[in-house]
């Protein structure tokens, strides 16, 4: 105890140095307080004798105070390291952004939930799902509109069944849906069993989700519309005529119909007094259930948030090859399965010469809109849209 006291006693005998330096800071305070409070003084005898209003007295004695106290803090601001400097590796804000800018077209689309470096399929499955488990959980709160996501229902027309692992997966539009159909039915041996198995759970759908296994396949909601377009909107070379068909819709046509055509179509019905009457129009391209269905939303088609159907396993299009072999052997790598895995490719889509050549035509502005349209899905898988902002045109 003695040793800890002697200790603590020389702590607080404090350097001649130091103690001279505290009584030069205690005379500059004190030549401030003088100084203050001779401010002070003026101005309150200025309001007793002239008239002046207590406003005005305020307003002396700020600016009284301003000629008194240091500028510490402007003096810290003017000696911030600039662009121009050559003695410090600080950069001026201001010519960081500039540089972002430019250099904005090599910003990745990777989802935020993959792990950092070296890709490992396994590690960023589990890393998907507890993104997209903790974004479910925020907008679980009761004032949140999105609540409604929780919700959600999904025919069983969007599911995929394997009986022989207990894995059902939801099928996207435009994303690789036909491919991961036949890679289902890839090594499938029937039987009463397994057969009887599948049957029951058509029969008792959508309670059947809740004891299997879910997956579902993603990509970056801004390239599967490009993906949309390019499959049902763009000009196609058919080889029997010899001629280009298609192609009326230009990229920008479909980007306003996306973001703009609920609204006219909102705005037709109400300007001729429709609402709740059937009309002769189509709306196949703003529904979600015609043409628009390949670019309806993800947690709208799957209701990913839903308990019933959010899924375990998220595998990402741009990660297809790796990701598929997990999945693979989560099916009980079949026959023919893992042969299936080799063969896949990069779809054609996400090529970025490609993504540059359609978001180079709009705005923006229409990118980010996009985007709000998108937002959920973006956040739920972990997508940032600042790739594709940079390829779109300066408003």
């Amino acid at each position: 105890m003695t040793n800890k006291r002697q200790g603590l006693t020389k702590k607080t005998n404090l350097p001649s140095k130091v103690q001279h330096q505290g009584s030069k800071m205690s005379k500059v305070v004190n030549f401030y307080s003088v100084g203050l409070v001779c401010s002070l003084s003026m101005a309150l005898v200025a309001y007793q004798y002239s008239g002046t209003s207590m406003e005005d007295v305020g307003e002396q004695i700020a600016l009284k105070l301003l000629e008194i106290l240091p500028r510490k803090q402007q003096e810290n601001f003017d000696s911030f390291p600039t662009s121009s400097s050559n003695d410090s590796d600080e950069v001026n804000p201001r010519q960081r952004v500039v540089t972002e800018t430019e250099d904005a077209i090599l910003l990745t689309k990777e989802s935020k939930f993959n792990p950092v470096g070296h890709y490992n399929a396994k590690q960023a499955m589990e890393k998907r799902y507890e993104g997209l488990q903790n974004i479910c959980m925020k907008y679980s709160d009761f004032m949140r509109p999105e609540r409604a996501m929780l919700s959600q229902v999904v025919p069983y027309e969007r599911y995929i069944y394997d009986p022989q692992s207990d894995l059902a997966m939801c099928k996207l539009d435009r994303v690789a849906k036909a491919s991961f159909v036949t890679f289902f039915n890839r090594g499938y041996v029937g039987g009463t069993t397994v057969d009887g198995k599948k049957s029951n759970f058509k029969s008792n759908f959508p309670r059947s989700l809740k004891d299997a296994r879910k997956a579902i396949i993603v990509r970056h909601p801004l390239e599967r519309l490009v993906s949309a377009y390019r499959s049902k909107y763009e000009k196609v070379f058919n080889a029997h005529t010899n001629e280009e068909e298609g192609g009326e819709i230009t990229f920008q046509d479909f980007v306003d119909i996306i973001l703009r055509g609920p609204m006219e179509y909102a705005e037709f019905l109400e300007e001729n007094n429709l609402h709740g009457q059937s009309v002769a129009i189509d709306t196949g391209m703003i529904d979600g259930l015609g043409d628009s269905a390949a670019w309806d939303p993800y947690w709208k088609q799957c209701g990913v948030c839903n308990p019933l159907n959010q899924p375990h396993y998220i595998l990402h299009l741009d990660h297809i090859k790796e990701d598929s072999k997990v999945f693979a052997e989560l099916l009980g790598n079949r026959s023919g399965q893992l042969d299936w895995t080799e063969t896949l490719w990069q779809p054609k889509s996400g090529i970025r010469e490609i993504e540059e050549h359609y978001f180079s035509q709009i705005s923006k502005n229409d990118i980010r809109d996009l985007f709000d349209k998108y937002r959920l899905d973006h956040e739920l898988f972990g997508f940032s849209p600042d790739y594709y902002i940079a390829l779109g045109q300066d408003s």
